[in-house]
Protein backbone atom coordinates (compact mmCIF):
# COMPACT_ATOMS: atom_id res chain seq x y z
CA UNK A 1 0.00 0.00 0.00
CA UNK A 2 2.92 2.48 1.24
CA UNK A 3 4.61 2.23 -2.49
CA UNK A 4 1.58 2.44 -4.16
CA UNK A 5 1.14 6.07 -2.45
CA UNK A 6 4.73 7.11 -2.69
CA UNK A 7 5.17 6.08 -6.21
CA UNK A 8 3.16 8.60 -7.82
CA UNK A 9 4.58 11.23 -6.29
CA UNK A 10 7.90 10.04 -6.93
CA UNK A 11 6.61 10.10 -10.47
CA UNK A 12 6.25 13.47 -10.45
CA UNK A 13 9.08 14.48 -8.80
CA UNK A 14 11.22 13.06 -10.98
CA UNK A 15 9.17 14.00 -14.05
CA UNK A 16 9.91 17.84 -12.73
CA UNK A 17 13.62 17.05 -11.97
CA UNK A 18 13.99 15.64 -15.82
CA UNK A 19 11.69 17.96 -17.43
CA UNK A 20 12.03 21.16 -15.35
CA UNK A 21 15.10 22.52 -17.26
CA UNK A 22 13.62 21.41 -20.59
CA UNK A 23 10.23 23.29 -20.18
CA UNK A 24 11.17 26.55 -17.93
CA UNK A 25 13.45 28.34 -20.77
CA UNK A 26 10.45 27.20 -23.19
CA UNK A 27 7.75 28.99 -20.56
CA UNK A 28 9.91 31.68 -20.22
CA UNK A 29 10.38 32.43 -24.09
CA UNK A 30 6.45 32.22 -24.80
CA UNK A 31 5.77 34.49 -21.63
CA UNK A 32 8.44 37.18 -22.93
CA UNK A 33 7.12 37.16 -26.89
CA UNK A 34 3.70 36.99 -25.42
CA UNK A 35 4.21 40.39 -23.43
CA UNK A 36 5.94 41.77 -26.36
CA UNK A 37 3.00 40.74 -29.11
CA UNK A 38 0.83 42.64 -26.21
CA UNK A 39 2.90 45.87 -26.18
CA UNK A 40 3.13 46.31 -29.71
CA UNK A 41 -0.65 45.57 -30.40
CA UNK A 42 -1.57 48.46 -27.56
CA UNK A 43 0.61 50.75 -29.28
CA UNK A 44 -0.80 50.31 -32.66
CA UNK A 45 -4.01 50.70 -31.10
CA UNK A 46 -2.90 53.98 -29.38
CA UNK A 47 -1.69 55.03 -32.56
CA UNK A 48 -4.84 54.23 -34.22
CA UNK A 49 -7.20 55.54 -31.83
CA UNK A 50 -5.48 58.85 -32.05
CA UNK A 51 -5.66 58.78 -35.80
CA UNK A 52 -9.31 58.23 -35.50
CA UNK A 53 -9.61 61.15 -33.48
CA UNK A 54 -7.47 63.75 -36.09
CA UNK A 55 -10.07 62.67 -38.36
CA UNK A 56 -12.97 63.30 -36.04
CA UNK A 57 -11.79 66.27 -35.08
CA UNK A 58 -11.37 67.54 -38.62
CA UNK A 59 -14.37 66.37 -39.48
CA UNK A 60 -15.87 68.29 -36.54
CA UNK A 61 -13.97 71.80 -37.98
CA UNK A 62 -15.18 71.53 -40.98
CA UNK A 63 -18.98 70.87 -40.25
CA UNK A 64 -18.38 73.76 -38.47
CA UNK A 65 -16.78 75.80 -40.96
CA UNK A 66 -19.59 74.76 -43.67
CA UNK A 67 -21.95 76.16 -41.23
CA UNK A 68 -20.47 79.51 -40.85
CA UNK A 69 -20.25 79.98 -44.26
CA UNK A 70 -24.13 79.48 -45.46
CA UNK A 71 -26.72 82.30 -43.65
CA UNK A 72 -29.16 79.93 -42.01
CA UNK A 73 -32.64 80.58 -44.13
CA UNK A 74 -35.26 82.83 -43.19
CA UNK A 75 -38.20 81.70 -41.43
CA UNK A 76 -41.13 80.22 -43.12
CA UNK A 77 -44.07 82.33 -43.33
CA UNK A 78 -46.78 80.85 -40.47
CA UNK A 79 -49.69 79.10 -43.28
CA UNK A 80 -52.78 80.38 -43.41
CA UNK A 81 -55.47 79.11 -41.69
CA UNK A 82 -57.96 78.05 -44.89
CA UNK A 83 -61.40 79.51 -44.37
CA UNK A 84 -64.29 77.15 -43.92
CA UNK A 85 -67.65 77.83 -44.82
CA UNK A 86 -70.41 79.51 -42.49
CA UNK A 87 -72.69 76.70 -41.09
CA UNK A 88 -76.41 78.03 -41.65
Amino acid sequence: MIPSILAKPAAVFITGLVAGPLVKPLVRGLTKGTIRVAMEVKKLAEEAAAEVKDIADEASAEAAASRAETPEPAPAPAAAKPRTAAKP
